[in-house]
């Protein structure tokens, strides 16, 4: 199989594809993710829109029951699995792994940036870590949003 690229194709190339791309061609091995890199920082805009995409997702419930979780609130402390678990309505602790990837895909997405997470897993204690300034802008808005009621503006369209 023959595969032609043309100099426009890989300037469209988002560039980390380009670069894995031209990696493998040389026959260089891809570096490993650097350990220990944080989460993706969110500001309060970027949180609200998440809290937006949320709201309007078939899964909703669930997800805001984790964001919850992540923003730590009373904690201090990174949530380990177990934790997350306990947080979703009764259905849905199964669904974890599929929850979790939907709010990394949806910060990705908020953040026009492929490699963007909300939360990374930190291997030595299995806690899921939340950038600083991510959980400081979830725990401004999560309170407003629960006190707002049915016959007030959304939180996003003030």
């Amino acid at each position: 199989m023959q595969l032609l690229l043309t100099e426009k194709d890989l300037d469209r190339m988002p560039p980390e594809l380009r670069q894995g791309l031209l990696l493998y061609l040389a026959g260089t091995p891809q570096p490993p993710p650097a350990a220990g890199v944080q989460a993706t920082p969110l500001g309060r805009a970027q949180a609200t829109a998440l809290l937006r995409e949320i709201s309007f997702h078939r899964d909703g419930r669930a997800l805001r029951a984790l964001l919850k979780r992540l923003a730590y609130g009373e904690d201090r402390e990174a949530p380990p699995r177990r934790r997350l678990a306990e947080a979703l309505p009764k259905a849905a602790p199964a669904l974890l792994a599929r929850h979790l990837a939907t709010l990394n895909r949806l910060t990705a997405r908020i953040a026009k940036a492929r490699s963007a997470r909300l939360w990374r897993l930190r291997r030595a204690d299995g806690a899921y870590t939340v950038h600083p300034a991510t959980r400081q802008a979830l725990r401004e808005l999560l309170p407003v949003l629960a006190r707002s009621g049915k016959a007030e503006e959304p939180l996003w369209e003030g």
